[in-house]
């Protein structure tokens, strides 16, 4: 996290904190339920300190250095992303994006739903600060902040990608890395 602590998610549903000296271990009485596993992609650090955990079955929890606050319904969640203005994006296999604004968790207006994927495996940043989302299903969302598009097999993404894009990175030459499920690694170039 930002105060460089270690945090380890572990098979009996706890979480566990280690500060370089000693180990601290978090579970349903401190308002973490892990019981039923971690997430694809399931910690991201806010800039406000605050560290973000999904589970599976268990939804998005919040740390704030003092305890765990519920912030989804169980099946809420699936991978999350902390953005440097604060806004964190909660991806879900059912429900597609939310995202909290520091205050509370809203869903996409109406337009932005209509053009973001419904189930959301995969969230990453790049250095323009272009948003990418790996879907279910064989595509990838962008969104620049003001517009959405996709880009599936028409654009170079396989045909087949079952289990659709469970992981984006960045590169350092800027190209956008995609792990799909059944069809390995595709790579993304911008046109300059």
């Amino acid at each position: 996290d930002i105060l460089r602590k270690d945090w380890f998610g572990k098979d009996e549903g706890t979480i566990e904190r280690y500060d370089g000296q000693r180990s601290t271990s978090y579970g349903l009485a401190d308002g973490f339920n892990g019981q039923f596993g971690f997430s694809n992609n399931p910690a991201s650090s806010a800039p406000d300190g605050t560290e973000w955990f999904i589970t599976a079955g268990g939804g998005a929890f919040r740390y704030d250095g003092k305890g765990f606050t519920s912030m989804t319904d169980k099946n809420a969640a699936y991978v999350i992303h902390c953005e440097p203005d604060g806004t964190v994006w909660l991806g879900s296999n059912w429900s597609g994006l939310t995202k909290f604004d520091g205050r509370k968790i809203t869903p996409l207006p109406r337009a932005d739903q209509e053009l973001a994927p419904q189930s959301c495996r995969s969230i990453c940043r790049d250095r323009r600060g272009v948003l990418w989302f790996g879907s279910a299903a064989a595509a990838v969302y962008r969104y620049d902040g003001r517009t959405w598009t996709s880009l599936n097999s028409r654009d170079g993404l396989p045909n087949g990608a079952d289990g659709g894009v469970q992981g984006i990175a960045e590169a350092i030459d800027g190209s956008v890395w995609f792990g799909t499920v059944a069809a390995g690694l595709v790579r993304y170039r911008y046109n300059t």
